[in-house]
């Protein structure tokens, strides 16, 4: 999830070492979701356009589906 403190137009986020940029689904005026094909866990770079213009570069965290069960699982955290 992205978060801008102004409303952008058209919002996408290309991935260092994949050419294809991804376009960012608005939820709301500041919220902005991005749905990748990415299927390693790990750190990604990216770089954050509204537009064609650059505005920002950010850190991607991609979980497993394990760790994404896990972490959120309360019943997991009793023992």
């Amino acid at each position: 999830m992205l978060f801008s403190e102004t409303e952008l137009q058209r919002v996408s986020v290309v991935i260092k070492g994949i050419l294809t940029p991804y376009v960012a689904e608005k939820i709301d005026k500041n919220h902005y979701r991005v749905r990748t094909e990415i299927k390693r866990p790990g750190k990604y770079l990216a770089d954050v356009f509204d537009s064609d213009n650059l505005i920002g570069k950010i850190n991607l965290h991609v979980l497993s589906e394990t760790q994404k069960k896990s972490g959120g699982d309360d019943f997991d955290s009793m023992f």
